[in-house]
C-alpha cells in the first residue's frame, strides 16, 4: 500500500436525503454495511463525513468504493480524523514499529482492509502497554473482524487471563468465535470466585472455542455457594401469579437457579451473587409446569426494567416485538404488587 495519499474528492451532490448529523451518518453506514446494502453504502460513502473517516486510506478507499468492496471498509473503531496512514500505524504500535512494519501494514490493509486495522486496535487495547508482539499480530489471519459486541467490551473487562494462559493466535481465534453475551457471562462468573488462581487452574489448556472456557468456569461457580442458599428475592410475591398462558416461578434458592440452568441450557446460576446482593431479580415463566423462559429484572427506585428474556439455549426472540406485551405485563404486575412502587407510577420497558 503506497504511503503517499491523495485527498478524497468528487463527493456526491445527491445526498440531500441523508441526515446531516455525523453520528447518524456513521450509524447508518455501519448498519448498511452489516446488512450488505450496497445501494445505501454507495450513497452514504460519498458524503463528506464518511469520506473524511476513510481519508487516511486515499486511493484504496476510492478503488474499493468503486468496486463495491465494502466488506473491506467497516468504520474504524478508533479516531482517524486528520491522520495519515503512517500516523495511524504509529498510533496502533505505540510508535514502536520497525523498518518493514509500515510496508507490512500497507500490504495487510490492501488485503483485509479496515478489518485488519480494527483487529489490531482491539488486541493493542487488551494487552498490557508495550507487551503486544507486533510481528505476531501481523502474521495472524485477519480475514474476519471481531464482533462489534466483543470490541465494545474493551473498556468493560480486562482480558488478562487470555494472554497469561493462551498464545496470541489462540486468543484471537477464541475471540473471533464468540459473542458479547458469552464473554459477559464468563466474566460475571469469574467475579464470583474469590480466588483468581483457582479460575486459572481450571481453564482448559487448548480450548477450540470460548464456550469451553465459559463451561469450565460455569462448573466451578456451581460449587461456590451452598446448594440451598436462600436468594431472598424482593419479587417473591410474584410466585404463582399467572401472566397470559404462563405461571410465574420465582427461584427461592441457589438450587432453583442451578435447576433452571439445567432445564433451559443457559447459565442463570451465574447470577447468584447478583441476585443475593439485590443487583437483579430472576423469575421463570412456566407452561404446563415446564420452564419455558427466564427473565432478568432490574429493580430501580423509579421503575422495574427487564434486561433479559431468555428461552432455551439463550433464545432471545421475546426480547423483541413478540415479547413486548408480556414484558409490559410483568412490569405492571410488579408495580401493582410491590410496596416499593407507588400506584400509578410509570415504567419503561
Amino acid at each position: 500500500m503506497e504511503t503517499k495519499r491523495k485527498k478524497i474528492k468528487n463527493r456526491s451532490k445527491n445526498d440531500n436525503h441523508l441526515p446531516k448529523s455525523p453520528q447518524k451518518l456513521k450509524q447508518i453506514y455501519s448498519l448498511a454495511q452489516k446488512n450488505s446494502d450496497v445501494d445505501l453504502l454507495n450513497s452514504i460513502s460519498q458524503t463528506e463525513v464518511i469520506e473524511s473517516v476513510f481519508n487516511f486510506l486515499g486511493e484504496f478507499f476510492l478503488i474499493n468504493r468503486a468496486h463495491g468492496n465494502y466488506h473491506l471498509l467497516p468504520l474504524p473503531i478508533f479516531s482517524t480524523e486528520n491522520k495519515s496512514f503512517k500516523d495511524l500505524v504509529k498510533f496502533l504500535t505505540l510508535d514502536k514499529f520497525k523498518n518493514g512494519h509500515l510496508k507490512k501494514f500497507g500490504l495487510l490493509t490492501e488485503k483485509f482492509g479496515v478489518v485488519f486495522l480494527n483487529n489490531f486496535y482491539f488486541l493493542k487495547n487488551i494487552y498490557p502497554a508495550g507487551s503486544l508482539n507486533i510481528d505476531q499480530v501481523l502474521n495472524l489471519d485477519h480475514s474476519r473482524q471481531l464482533d462489534h459486541g466483543v470490541i465494545d467490551l474493551i473498556d468493560e473487562f480486562t482480558f488478562d487471563f487470555f494472554f497469561k494462559k493462551y498464545s496470541l493466535k489462540r486468543t484471537m481465534n477464541l475471540l473471533l468465535n464468540t459473542h458479547e453475551m458469552e464473554i459477559d457471562d464468563t466474566y460475571r462468573m469469574v467475579d464470583q470466585n474469590p480466588d483468581y488462581r483457582e479460575i486459572m487452574e481450571i481453564l482448559p489448556k487448548k480450548p477450540k472455542s470460548f464456550k469451553e472456557i465459559h463451561d469450565a468456569v460455569s462448573i466451578k461457580v456451581k460449587s461456590i455457594y451452598p446448594i440451598n442458599l436462600s436468594l431472598n428475592q424482593s419479587i417473591q410475591f410474584l410466585n404463582g401469579e399467572r401472566i397470559g398462558d404462563f405461571i410465574i416461578e420465582v427461584p427461592a434458592s441457589t438450587k432453583d437457579l442451578i435447576e433452571t440452568s439445567k432445564d433451559l441450557s443457559h447459565c442463570v446460576h451465574s447470577y447468584t451473587k447478583l441476585v443475593i446482593n439485590g443487583e437483579c431479580q430472576i423469575l421463570n415463566l412456566l407452561k404446563n409446569e415446564k420452564r419455558i423462559y427466564t427473565v432478568e429484572i432490574i429493580i430501580s427506585k423509579e421503575n422495574p426494567v427487564i434486561r433479559q428474556f431468555k428461552g432455551s439455549h439463550n433464545e432471545s426472540s421475546m426480547e423483541g416485538f413478540p415479547g413486548e406485551e408480556i414484558r409490559q405485563e410483568i412490569c405492571r404486575l410488579i408495580i401493582q404488587r410491590s410496596k416499593n412502587f407507588e400506584q400509578g407510577s410509570q415504567f419503561k420497558d
